[in-house]
């Protein structure tokens, strides 16, 4: 039988970042991650730090299949 996809949200309001939103899905264990920002700036900086980011999740042991970052209602990066 095919592993069921898991998936979890989260959302955030952060005092220097504004809103901030995650969603997390793992599939055959592979993870899928979409983060969405509000304000641009805070997307600059979290592409910035992307391949940190996914560097850390397969260093504790995840495989990551895709990272993406976008704007609430705007254009990904």
């Amino acid at each position: 039988a095919e592993d069921r996809p898991i998936s979890s949200e989260l959302t955030l309001h952060l005092p220097h970042l504004g809103k901030v939103s995650a969603k997390i899905i793992l599939v055959d264990g592979r993870m899928r991650i979409n983060i969405l920002a509000d304000q641009p700036q805070t997307l600059e900086m979290l592409n910035q730090q992307r391949l940190g980011l996914a560097e850390a999740i397969e260093r504790n042991g995840q495989q990551l299949d895709a990272l993406t970052l976008m704007q609430h209602d705007g254009p990904s990066v």
